[in-house]
């Protein structure tokens, strides 16, 4: 039965599949197969029905609590249903239960940068700098982060990354507009010089 679901889910025969989950799940009757609840939830979630998706995971949460990637995806629903306070609790104890995904920072940043709380998103994202080192994304997101509250602190930032990293053009691009609000013309005709060399770079090495 449960072969069987999965090929229908494959082949996108969504009632089909669904058929078979529920008809495995109440064999089953009082033993809970984490497997089998996940499919049923994920069916749903393939169909659009995000509240009977939510009605399942809720029901896997119950037998594996500590499992990071259902309270991402339970997280990820929320934020679907527009419930942003719920998707942020979930993203949240993901985090707590696994620290290196990337897209859950990204998200609880991004979260507290809409609230406008740039400090709490700033030591997220240092957190994830010291486990990702050579990763410029996370350091550009903190110096983009400190432009909310200390913009001289954001332009040194973005200085010591373009050290490290000459050739990345989001860090050029941010060093353009730091040095142009600041009033700072001869920094700022000096990065826009870099950023039109890189980019006649990388037409010529496309051609």
């Amino acid at each position: 039965l449960f072969h069987l679901g999965l090929i229908y889910k494959k082949t996108r025969d969504y009632e089909e599949a669904l058929n078979y989950f529920h008809k495995l799940n109440a064999n089953l009757r009082h033993q809970q197969h984490p497997e089998i609840i996940y499919q049923i939830g994920n069916v749903y979630e393939l169909m659009g029905d995000v509240s009977a998706a939510l009605e399942w995971y809720h029901q896997l949460l119950g037998i594996a609590q500590s499992d990071a990637g259902v309270l991402k995806k339970v997280g990820e629903l929320y934020e679907a249903k527009g419930e942003r306070q719920q998707a942020f609790h979930y993203h949240l104890e993901s985090y707590r239960l696994y620290p290196s995904d990337v897209s859950i920072v990204n998200w609880i940043g991004s979260h507290f940068i809409e609230l406008q709380i740039a400090e709490k998103a700033i030591s997220f994202f240092e957190k994830a700098v010291l486990n990702n080192p050579n990763d410029s994304y996370f350091l550009l997101r903190v110096a983009g982060s400190y432009r909310k509250i200390n913009s001289q602190k954001s332009l040194q930032l973005f200085q010591q990354i373009h050290e490290k990293f000459p050739e990345n053009v989001d860090c050029l691009r941010a060093l353009i507009h730091l040095t142009h609000s600041q009033g700072m013309n001869e920094l700022h005709d000096m990065y826009a010089d870099k950023l039109e060399k890189l980019e006649k770079q990388k037409e010529v090495r496309q051609r």
